[in-house]
């Protein structure tokens, strides 16, 4: 019978429990699967390996590793309330980290993530939707490209808090004049960002500065890049990684739930 394997931080802390190949936080969600030593979060992201101690350790200078994609099914695990004394642990050279020690908080984003009771987690979702499959293959140089296109579009029209004035800017109102326009629902804002830079596909300005070629942007980018304007990225990092939770932002920010944990999965 599979033994439940109780994982430490350096300090001695209980921090989660390795049992049949996946990783439980001390509450029994399921945050991380292995394949042997090696954790990998839900979203197939690397993050260390399991050390023979029952630590959760890695390099501290890592190079790249492409994501992996979860094993099929969801697995369940009833923790036991409490977990034995951890062990004497010796030391570890500079060159290795203990990640709950330097990240305690490295599966927080994971859980902000997970649905509901009935609903599909985020890789499945990814899976069963093309599209958004689609865009996590897009390379990282092309997703930089489309931040930094939503970047110019808020600093030239001048806008500096949320929400996105995305109704007046899709209708070419003056910046000074936006407050005078009615903000939509949140899924008419998504629609008319998707279709802000669907016409911006197709003009000079975005073909002049090298965001696209004469063909426009494909779906996963236009989906990428609307958000990328309703939230801008250098507004969502200045918020506390423990304050970015999915529903204040879409409320924050007057977009769908879906999409602001989207978000949060493009700037993990």
């Amino acid at each position: 019978m599979t033994k439940p394997r109780f994982i430490y931080r350096s300090d001695g802390e209980w921090m989660a429990i390795e049992y049949a190949g996946n990783l439980f936080d001390t509450q029994g969600d399921w945050v991380a699967w292995l394949d042997g030593d090696e954790v990998f979060k839900l979203d197939g992201e690397y993050v260390g390996y399991i050390s023979k101690d029952g630590r959760l350790l890695r390099r501290r200078v890592l190079p790249y590793r492409s994501q992996r994609r979860a094993p099929p099914g969801r697995p369940y695990f009833h923790p036991p309330a409490t977990a034995p004394l951890a062990p004497l642990f010796a030391g570890i050279s500079y060159e290795i980290i203990d990640v709950f020690e330097e990240t305690p908080d490295v599966f927080d984003l994971v859980s902000e993530l997970r649905p509901d009771a009935g609903e599909e987690p985020l890789p499945r979702l990814l899976e069963a939707n093309p599209i958004l499959a689609a865009q996590q293959r897009l390379r990282k140089v092309e997703l930089e490209m489309l931040e930094e296109m939503a970047y110019g579009m808020i600093y030239s029209y001048g806008a500096t808090k949320p929400p996105v004035p995305i109704e007046a800017m899709a209708t070419s109102v003056r910046p000074e004049n936006a407050g005078d326009v009615k903000i939509t629902s949140s899924d008419e804002r998504v629609q008319l960002a998707e279709q802000l830079i669907e016409r911006l596909g197709h003009s000079a300005w975005t073909r002049g500065r090298g965001y696209c070629g004469s063909e426009g942007f494909t779906p996963p980018k236009i989906q990428y890049a609307a958000r990328a304007l309703l939230m801008p990225r250098h507004w969502v990092l200045k918020i506390p990684e423990k304050l970015r939770l999915p529903w204040a932002l879409a409320q924050q920010y007057i977009v769908p739930e879906k999409v602001a944990s989207l978000r949060l999965y493009d700037l993990r």
